[in-house]
């Protein structure tokens, strides 16, 4: 880790408990609401060589931006090192959880659809089996009967 980033750190997380320095408007430009080097806190502006004093310079916009970057990976690896997860990680996470959420309630809602039709379906086929169960007992009556009958026929016959 960049010994410099840290050393301006220390001094910034000092000045801001004095109160000279607000953490909120670190914490803008670290997120980039600021598109400007000049609202970038003095301690980080003295690190990498900026005189706040200067006006801003018309191509500074490169300086800027390759400025933004380091000081932006620096302080991720220092709130990792410190245990934490940088706050744009954290939000993607909870994109992520909502997104999976709303999918699982999706999916479970289809399932329980799905369950609902299966069974219903089921009951529909049992219906169908005992329909098709009551009209063999029928058919086999009737040919029961039936061969009853030709039976007789054929036994009176012999008989005469």
């Amino acid at each position: 880790m960049d010994a410099r980033f840290l050393e301006a750190w220390g001094n910034y997380l000092i000045a801001a408990a004095k109160g000279s320095e607000s953490l909120e408007a670190l914490s803008s430009w670290v997120n980039k609401d600021s598109k400007s080097l000049w609202s970038l806190p003095a301690a980080f502006c003295q690190l990498y060589g900026i005189d706040v004093s200067e006006k801003p310079k018309e191509n500074i916009n490169n300086t800027f931006q390759e400025i933004q970057k380091l000081f932006v990976k620096n302080y991720s690896d220092a709130i990792i090192a410190m245990g934490a997860v940088p706050k744009t990680e954290h939000d993607a996470l909870i994109e992520k959880y909502n997104t999976l959420k709303k999918k699982n309630e999706e999916q479970t809602k289809t399932i329980e659809k799905l369950q609902l039709l299966l069974a219903t379906k089921q009951i529909g086929a049992d219906k169908v089996w005992d329909g098709i169960q009551g009209l063999t007992k029928f058919q086999e009556n009737q040919i029961r009967n039936a061969m009853d009958i030709v039976t007789k026929l054929f036994e009176t016959d012999d008989n005469s």
